[in-house]
């Protein structure tokens, strides 16, 4: 008697659970699996929303330190064979890997606040750099990218072979083929998905982000939070977005653009804001209309700015 035929979404799930321990081979195995039909990439992407779904409420939840965090969401991994029926829109997966390496010969490529570069590879991938952004390329592995701090938005040409990375912290994107955007700031991570889908691998755990999901890393504090995103890189065209964003990482988005370099009241230091700002050109206006936004008063001092709350 022939041994009948895994659905789909019992292949993705026998895939995710082996993920943390597959070697290099197993890892290209499952990269033909994942792209041999639409139904393969849509299944996969389902399990790994539902792994988000079951792990964020443990993830917000989660004490110190930052270890502790994908150790709860390998508590949920082994009742996704259970779960059948799901559909998410087809993706072509990355995956994240922890593991950092030390280059021998190192080029940096660096933006100043308030302008922005576009870096092309020979390989073909596009890298568009926000201001105030330092990468560093190993030049033995010309795909392996750190980015030390700013923002980026990365257009990676696919290669299985020759997968691209992107280290921030502790955490390495390895990309086969989507469009995604990284932010480093003072311990702070965020990878946001334009297409495709992410994983995060962090203590040998994981789960993945699909298009139109982002996380948010604060390894000082061992926090880490998913959520939607519905405009991923729109900083490319002036816009910013903010959702339940605290002023530090606001004033550090505008910063990047403007160039400006803006401080504010420690009596603020707690305000969260949503809304976006489309930005101006002018710094001047740009910094006053944000201030108005939030409810706040913008004052200049010099050729900076610093924000207070209104009297």
């Amino acid at each position: 008697m022939s041994r009948e035929r895994r659905s789909p979404v019992e292949e993705a799930a026998s895939w995710h659970v082996r993920a943390t321990t597959m070697g290099s081979q197993d890892w290209l195995g499952f990269v033909d699996w994942l792209e041999a039909t639409p139904e393969n990439a849509a299944a996969y992407a389902a399990v790994a929303e539902l792994d988000v779904a079951l792990a964020e409420p443990l993830l917000r939840a989660a004490p110190k330190p930052a270890h502790v965090l994908p150790r709860m969401v390998g508590r949920w991994r082994r009742s996704w064979l259970s779960m059948v029926g799901l559909s998410v829109a087809a993706a072509v997966v990355a995956w994240v890997v922890v593991g950092q390496q030390t280059p021998i010969a190192l080029d940096r490529i660096e933006t100043p606040l308030g302008k922005t570069k576009i870096v092309s590879l020979s390989d073909g991938t596009r890298i568009a750099m926000n201001g105030g952004t330092s990468l560093i390329f190993e030049r033995s592995q010309p795909r392996s990218l750190r980015l030390e701090r700013g923002e980026a938005f990365f257009t990676v040409h696919h290669d299985a072979v020759h997968p691209f990375s992107v280290t921030a912290g502790n955490y390495t994107v390895v990309d086969i083929g989507t469009e995604f955007n990284m932010i480093a700031n003072k311990g702070a991570l965020r990878v946001q998905v334009k297409s495709g889908t992410v994983r995060l691998d962090h203590q040998q755990q994981s789960f993945l982000l699909a298009q139109g999901r982002a996380v948010a890393v604060d390894e000082s504090a061992g926090t880490l939070t998913v959520g939607a995103m519905k405009d991923v890189g729109s900083w490319q065209r002036g816009e910013l977005f903010f959702s339940n964003e605290t002023l530090p990482a606001i004033i550090a988005a505008v910063e990047r653009q403007t160039g400006t370099r803006i401080s504010y009241a420690k009596d603020l230091s707690g305000l969260v804001f949503t809304g976006n700002l489309k930005l101006s050109g002018n710094a001047a206006r740009d910094v006053t209309h944000l201030a108005a936004l939030i409810g706040i008063n913008a004052q200049r001092e010099g050729e900076n700015w610093v924000l207070a709350t209104r009297r």
